[in-house]
């Protein structure tokens, strides 16, 4: 199966940074901004859909939501046990605030509602990352590394959810 999609269809479900790396990794930046810019539709496989996670994702301009979605995800696959508290890594959760940020490119041209959802979600997320950096950290050694960890309950009463 084949599936038509185009720039602006990846972009608004915040799917570009996985379509970037997967799909057009052998294209360089002039070509890759031409191709936002024009937002011409192309066929993808389904392999390619699957593994940028097009199948499972609905469209929608509530961009706070879909951050939540993935850090929940995050917090789930990468939060350890550590004597009865539970713990994640607080770098993990600081990358993805920023990578978060790098799933829109400012070349590309989106409807308003969807600039309006950019716009929240930047602001919603500088907050998050500000408060992120103030909770407290326990130093956790995991095998012969040692990472700074926060409270991952701490953590999740940041979130809007």
């Amino acid at each position: 199966m084949n599936i038509l999609v185009s720039p602006s269809d990846i972009i608004k479900r915040t799917l570009w940074s996985n379509y970037k790396k997967f799909v057009l990794y052998d294209k360089n930046e002039e070509e890759i901004k031409k191709l936002v810019e024009e937002d011409s539709p192309s066929v993808i496989s389904e392999h390619d859909a699957y593994v940028i996670g097009l199948l499972k994702c609905v469209e929608t301009d509530n961009l706070i939501h879909r951050f939540n979605q993935q850090v929940n995800e995050i917090l789930q696959l990468k939060s350890i046990q550590v004597d009865e508290l539970l713990l994640v890594n607080k770098n993990a959760i600081l990358k993805e605030i920023v990578q978060f940020k790098n799933r829109f490119p400012i070349y590309a041209n989106l409807p308003s509602n969807y600039k309006k959802g950019i716009e929240d979600l930047n602001e919603y997320l500088e907050r998050v990352k500000t408060n992120t950096e103030k909770l407290e950290v326990r130093v956790v050694k995991n095998k012969d590394k040692s990472y700074d960890a926060i409270n991952s309950k701490h953590f999740r009463k940041l979130l809007d959810l």
